[in-house]
């Protein structure tokens, strides 16, 4: 570039004239690198649709006209400009005869016959098609080394090559082509064929059983059928805005029935009570309702409670096997001594009509004396629609991601229950408290002596938080500005009363003294004088 700008300088200097917009400006013979770049690459473009349209024919003949128009601009002398001229004149000739082919099946005179390939590459005999320019799919397949690579590469399962199993002997690599070295045998035997391919069979079972293995690590049998009763596991997830802990929230939800497989492994389950739809879910997510639950989860949508309904079943309940309530833990105490009562005498004669009862009411009695064991985290039903503690009101069905048709616990709460303290009046709590700080209106309400807000009376921690706030020192702060104001107030007095007494017995000896001398008071009518009697 250097050389062509010492020629265009000198030859302004010599001339004296600017050749900057000149024709034949040698600095323009740079664009023809250009030029030739994007004439390839406009080709390349429209190589890559099978079928172009008008529009984009359009869109290539006005940029050929672009091209052409730089090519004008060049010099005659630079190198390469007359070939680039006469590709470009080739190419918009091409380009406008198919605008018009377009044109006229647009319309519908005649029937559109584009020949394939029309585009050509500028003095070459390599064709530009729609369909196989830059297409690396169909280029791959026209070329021999791809498919020499492929075919002689061994795949992992059968341990041979496609061309062994296929033609009995490796094909051709691209060395051996180049150095002209044939195969040793192009014509395998038949029993050379049967133990290559036996062994590939052989080969792909391995690698089948070992694939297998490998999968079945991770799986287990589906153990659920239509009818089943079961829960599906809950994803609770921690909302601070709404006041949700994950780590508190259920983990298995209400028990639900499998009414149909929509797969080997997904299920669509139901309402119980409704027949209602509730969701779909994979297996891995479901897990059998255990019998306690189940029963629980019953009694709990009856109108009685599990209780009464514990005491309707006792006496079904007495007829227990001797040898059943032999092995009954005397731990129970009295559990044992109930259900083991005339065990004897009636099991006799009504074993097959009290055997339902019989189970149902020891799954009862077992679910109520484990209770204490049921609420540790070890226990398999922990955290089955365990009820949240500490969060207020029960949470929404919504929320815990149960149907909108199904909101009852599966489980109703068993356990030990803390005592309630005492309920403490708004005098108790008013007492609680120095007798200048709160008071009790007539409707009974805890107000503060200072600030004149009503409080809560329920909360002893809130109370003691507003005292320790600062808002009843305010009282000793006032009183105390309130003194310090009457005690100026009364010092300003008593210094104008004393300023007012004396001028008052100067008047009077004044007057006194003018009387005793016979002056008259009206002679003192002075401006000092007056100004001061005022």
């Amino acid at each position: 570039m250097r050389p062509q700008l010492s020629k265009l300088w000198e030859k302004e200097r010599v001339g004296k004239i600017s050749l900057v917009d000149s024709a034949e400006c040698p600095s323009r013979e740079l664009e023809i690198p250009t030029i030739e770049r994007k004439l390839n690459l406009l080709l390349q473009r429209v190589g890559e649709s099978k079928a172009p349209s008008l529009s984009q024919t359009r869109k290539f003949q006005t940029k050929l006209k672009h091209l052409q128009q730089r090519l004008g601009r060049i010099g005659t002398e630079a190198a390469g400009r007359d070939e680039l001229v006469l590709n470009c004149t080739r190419l918009l000739t091409q380009a406008e005869y198919m605008i018009g082919n377009l044109a006229e099946a647009k319309k519908g005179t005649v029937s559109p016959n584009i020949e394939e390939g029309i585009f050509e590459f500028p003095n070459s005999d390599k064709r530009i098609g729609y369909p196989e320019a830059q297409n690396h799919v169909r280029h791959a397949a026209s070329q021999v080394s791809p498919g020499v690579a492929f075919n002689n590469a061994p795949h992992s399962s059968h341990k041979a090559t496609p061309a062994e199993l296929m033609m009995g002997h490796e094909l051709l690599s691209p060395i051996n082509v180049k150095w002209q070295l044939p195969p040793e045998q192009t014509q395998p035997s038949s029993k050379q064929m049967l133990r290559k391919w036996s062994d590939a069979f052989r080969q792909l079972k391995r690698s089948h059983e070992k694939v297998a293995r490998k999968f079945n690590v991770g799986t287990h049998d589906v153990q659920l059928k239509i009818g089943d009763r079961v829960v599906y596991q809950i994803h609770q997830l921690s909302d601070m805005a709404q006041g949700i802990a994950g780590k508190l929230g259920y983990r298995w939800s209400n028990p639900v029935t499998i009414d149909r497989f929509m797969s080997d492994v997904t299920v669509q389950s139901v309402d119980p009570v409704s027949g209602l739809p509730v969701r779909r879910a994979h297996v891995t997510q479901l897990k059998k309702c255990p019998e306690q639950i189940e029963l629980l989860y019953l009694l709990h949508l009856s109108d009685r409670s599990e209780w009464s309904r514990l005491e309707l079943l006792r006496p079904a309940a007495r007829a227990v096997p001797s040898e059943v309530a032999g092995n009954w833990s005397v731990t129970h105490g009295t559990d044992r001594e109930w259900l083991a009562c005339n065990a004897q005498g009636m099991y006799g004669t009504k074993k097959e009509e009290n055997l339902d009862a019989f189970r149902l009411s020891l799954s009862l009695e077992i679910l109520r004396v484990t209770a204490v064991w049921r609420q540790t985290p070890t226990h398999p039903l922990y955290h089955t629609n365990k009820p949240i503690t500490g969060q207020g009101s029960p949470r929404s069905s919504a929320v815990q991601g149960h149907s909108a048709h199904s909101t009852t616990r599966s489980c109703p709460s068993i356990g030990f229950k803390m005592g309630r303290g005492k309920t403490i009046t708004v005098e108790q709590r008013a007492g609680q408290f120095k007798a200048d700080q709160f008071y009790v209106s007539d409707s009974k309400i805890l107000m503060c002596r200072i600030c004149y807000i009503r409080l809560e009376s329920n909360k002893k921690d809130g109370l003691n938080k507003h005292v320790s706030a600062g808002h009843l020192w305010r009282k000793e702060e006032q009183k105390t500005h309130g003194l310090k104001r009457q005690l100026l107030i009364t010092e300003v007095c008593d210094k104008q009363k004393k300023a007012r007494t004396e001028k008052l017995v100067f008047i009077d000896d004044t007057v006194k003294m003018c009387l005793k001398a016979n002056i008259p008071i009206n002679k003192l009518d002075h401006p000092t004088v007056r100004e001061y009697l005022k």
